[in-house]
């Protein structure tokens, strides 16, 4: 075998190796997406449609007031359900990249919207926009996370406004604003700065996969 032919082979099995590398990331990529599509729907399925929550005198479960036409249950259903599909749909057909904006929509049109609808009457109710931050970040890297951290924080507002509507003003609404301003941001930068280390341990990978090939071409011309 000619020393052409040798450093061909080689550099054809590096990029074997390398795909091998790419195809394992997009495999990882897509099974957390599903995980994390799957998990919202079954939660929401089961939160729902049998835990009914006290909603201006009325004890009733979000599927029962979507029934009712409550059209803050009934969007979410569409969110959850309708593009929850969508987003299987998109991952068997391979678009990896598309469907994980998915979950993030996901929750922005159930959790999110449901407790903007309460005017965040509850504590926990601030920790949807924290979930969606999470999710954010986690499927679609820093522009996720921006976007994410936008969105939370107009909720925040918007759920805020809406307690004078709702009866439920307790004159500490711009003091809320700011804690969760504040708590909104240091998870932002927490989920960032996981991102960036995932990021140079992708980078130091495809680094030694470079040195790696750089090598096989090296012991190709050698024995040749």
């Amino acid at each position: 075998m000619s020393l052409s032919e040798r450093t061909a082979s080689a550099v054809k099995t590096s990029k074997l190796l390398t795909a091998a590398a790419l195809s394992s990331a997009q495999r990882n990529s897509r099974r957390m997406i599903f995980w994390v599509t799957f998990v919202i729907m079954a939660f929401f399925t089961v939160y729902g449609g049998f835990i009914p929550e006290t909603i201006g005198g009325v004890r009733l479960t979000i599927m029962q007031r979507a029934l009712t036409g409550e059209p803050f249950s009934i969007i979410a259903l569409v969110s959850v359900y309708g593009i929850g599909a969508l987003t299987l749909i998109g991952l068997a057909l391979g678009r990896v990249s598309l469907s994980a904006f998915g979950p993030p929509l996901m929750w922005l049109g159930s959790g999110v919207l449901l407790s903007i609808a309460v005017g965040y009457t509850y504590t926990s109710n601030a920790l949807s926009a924290a979930s969606l931050l999470v999710i954010s970040g986690l499927l679609l890297g820093t522009r996720g996370l921006i976007g994410g951290y936008i969105a939370a924080l107009v909720a925040a507002a918007i759920a805020l406004s809406r307690r004078e509507a709702l009866g439920a003003v307790t004159g500490a609404e711009f003091a809320t604003l700011v804690n969760l301003t504040l708590q909104y941001s240091g998870l932002t930068l927490l989920i960032y700065l996981y991102n960036r280390v995932s990021q140079a341990q992708t980078a130091e990978t495809a680094r030694r996969a470079s040195a790696d090939q750089a090598r096989l071409i090296a012991i190709a011309g050698g024995i040749a």
